[in-house]
């Protein structure tokens, strides 16, 4: 009976932990007048909201957003300053990396966390970029992708997948990470699919429409969208996963269940101490 308490506690810590370590879908929105604002946005419902104020003159136009979850890094790509930003994620303030160099209109962003690579699409030159995070240049990959206007970009790290939105043909496309080349999975079934995030934990690959307004999920295999509903911005074309930052609550809550959990299986004889093995 006391084995079974102590694992039943262990395993309610256990999940605790667990349920924080989902992912957060954050995006960038644009406004009429060229402020880039950062957002929080709901899975569920698509429903998004502002965090802090707008990334000002540092980053007016920022069209792709990615995270790096080695380092806890949000990135993003201004196209008119034809810079490479990071973004705080509390406040949504941006500091400048540094100047693209090779790229005339960035597009979309996302980061390959197995091979610590960030990876960039122009939709002037219809390339796949590389960029290097310390100093912001991007260097190119020597074919082309094969497809217009590649405005999104998700990494599926578990595939090691990369994928993008083609806004001329409104098709989803995997593209190579080796030769840079594209390969159309099917269509969007939406017009101005712009943004694209990938969902790690629920193997969900997202993407925001500009034409609508809305969230939607994609499926992998065929490219065929569905709604989630309304971002409530006009226009989302950056998005990215990030993994949440722990909240002191849950954080006290898993605190407070092991101090009790700890001491009663101590007192039954069920922990030991590693020195006295025969106690």
């Amino acid at each position: 009976m006391r084995h079974s308490l102590c694992f039943v506690a262990a395993t309610l810590v256990a999940a605790c932990v667990a349920a924080e370590a989902g992912a957060d879908l954050v995006g960038s929105d644009i406004t009429l007048s060229n402020d880039s604002r950062f957002l929080s946005i709901n899975t569920g419902s698509g429903a998004a909201t502002l965090v802090g104020i707008d990334m000002g003159s540092v980053a007016p136009d920022v069209r792709g957003l990615a995270y790096d979850r080695n380092t806890d890094t949000f990135y993003g790509v201004d196209q008119i300053k034809d810079n490479l930003v990071k973004i705080n994620r509390m406040t949504g303030a941006a500091t400048t990396v540094g100047s693209l160099v090779n790229s005339q209109v960035p597009r979309g962003l996302a980061f390959d966390p197995n091979a610590n690579k960030l990876y960039l699409t122009d939709t002037a030159a219809d390339l796949l970029f590389t960029v290097n995070t310390t100093t912001g240049e991007a260097t190119q990959f020597i074919n082309d992708l094969g497809f217009d206007k590649v405005n999104g970009l998700a990494f599926d790290a578990n595939t090691n997948t990369l994928y993008g939105s083609d806004t001329t043909s409104n098709q989803l496309i995997t593209i190579s990470t080796a030769t840079g080349e594209g390969t159309a999975v099917g269509s969007l079934e939406f017009d101005v699919v712009v943004g694209l995030a990938f969902d790690a934990n629920s193997n969900t690959l997202y993407g925001s429409d500009i034409d609508t307004d809305q969230l939607i999920t994609i499926d992998t295999a065929t490219g065929e969208g569905t709604a989630v509903g309304s971002l409530g911005f006009q226009n989302v074309e950056g998005l990215a996963f990030a993994v949440p930052e722990p909240s002191s609550f849950v954080l006290a809550g898993v605190v407070g269940m092991l101090f009790p959990v700890g001491y009663a299986c101590k007192r039954w004889g069920l922990l030991r101490h590693p020195t006295q093995p025969g106690r």
